[in-house]
């Protein structure tokens, strides 16, 4: 069973930029995580893009923590977004999604009218 500890789920940028954003899972179930990754599953609908589709998850046991991180480019963007993230393991079963809201807002372009 997956668990988020922690992390921020909300990423509010100020301009064009890249940033990272991390999540600490708890295993908090009765089995060991072996051969689990994350993966991105609206990565062709989104942007802006996570730099990693797929994140390893290191052999984590019952009651386990892991810290993982992805970066992003959000350069070139301005709205709120959601990236949709699932755990699957190595039999490709998936996990329930959860998101990564992103919310960029660049006030230089808005003062200077766009383009």
């Amino acid at each position: 069973m997956l668990e988020m500890l922690s992390g921020l789920y909300q990423n509010l940028l100020i301009g064009d930029m890249w940033f990272t954003h991390t999540w600490k899972l708890l295993n908090s179930g009765k089995i060991a995580w072996t051969g689990r990754r994350l993966i991105c599953v609206n990565r062709d609908s989104i942007t802006p893009c996570a730099m990693q589709l797929s994140i390893d998850i290191p052999d984590t046991a019952p009651n386990g923590h892991v810290v993982l991180s992805v970066e992003f480019d959000a350069r070139g963007n301005e709205d709120t977004f959601e990236s949709q993230w699932v755990m699957v393991d190595k039999d490709d079963n998936y996990s329930s999604p959860f998101n990564v809201t992103i919310v960029v807002e660049n006030k230089t372009f808005r003062r200077s009218g766009g383009n």
